[in-house]
């Protein structure tokens, strides 16, 4: 189904946000995938600008060079993020249910084990952005002034949604609120 819904995407964003347990925080990272989701002959996808990254705290994994296997999908595996398909497991790695998770170290992307909590974690919610969408239209920021039928970060749609997935969607609230 995820391939169906990403189909036309040019490049993707993976956001995963991991179920938080007992007391350690919330961890929120993804990938960045510079080639369309399809079904590949040699097993993955992508090129060397794909890389991985944590939110909190910012943190970047580029791909090494060591290998091309930047990011598998299949119904059998999931979504694989560098690794291998041979057993020695991806860097990081979502079952296809997308409930389950486990990162390790791979030619691929190195030692990517910060992002996760521990190597095998639940995933609260994943989400996938079209990174280049076809269509490019002006934008004009509802604080700027310039136009007042503009839609601010905070009415429903894309802006709001990562807002929320990031949470920091009440902080910008809170900012409006206080500096105008």
């Amino acid at each position: 189904a995820l391939l169906r819904h990403t189909e036309r995407a040019r490049s993707c964003i993976f956001l995963i946000k991991e179920r938080q347990n007992g007391s350690s925080a919330q961890r929120l990272f993804g990938a960045f995938i510079p080639a369309p989701l399809a079904r590949s002959a040699r097993g993955f996808l992508g090129d060397r600008r794909a890389f991985l990254f944590g939110l909190r705290p910012l943190t970047i994994y580029p791909a090494t060079g060591h290998d091309e296997n930047y990011v598998h999908i299949s119904s059998a595996h999931g979504i694989g993020f560098g690794g291998d398909l041979g057993g020695g497991g991806f860097s990081m790695h979502i079952t296809s249910n997308l409930l389950h998770g486990r990162c390790l170290p791979s030619r691929t992307y190195g030692d990517v084990s910060a992002l996760t909590s521990s190597r095998d974690f639940e995933v609260a919610s994943v989400q996938v952005w079209d990174a280049a969408p076809g269509e490019r239209r002006p934008s004009r920021h509802a604080w700027a002034g310039a136009n007042e039928h503009a839609k601010s970060v905070l009415q429903p749609g894309e802006n709001k949604l990562m807002l929320e997935f990031v949470g920091i969607e009440k902080d910008i609230a809170m900012l409006r609120r206080y500096s105008g």
